[in-house]
């Protein structure tokens, strides 16, 4: 599914250090069919890495889709073993 770039406004539903967690985040949701996209306040290219919160990366959903979002990812988050949350 693909975000209407027209529907406002977006939510960040998740919010972490680098794209490659974003990247899941953006596939779960897809897999409960809740389209999304990535939001990155600079350039990964030229600021590979995040300090205190300065190039954390964002996953927004429409206002909409903010609570089954946070299901899915809660979810998720629920069932992965315990060695990929440490």
């Amino acid at each position: 599914m693909i975000l209407d770039e027209n529907e406002r406004p977006l939510v960040p539903v998740y919010t972490g250090n680098s794209e490659a967690e974003a990247e899941v985040v953006l596939s779960i949701l897809r897999e409960h069919e809740i389209p999304g996209r990535i939001n990155s306040e600079l350039p990964r290219s030229l600021y590979p890495f995040t300090a205190g919160g300065l190039g954390a990366v964002s996953v927004l959903v429409a206002e909409t889709m903010v609570e089954p979002a946070r299901a899915a990812i809660a979810s998720f988050e629920a069932d992965a073993p315990a060695s990929i949350e440490e």
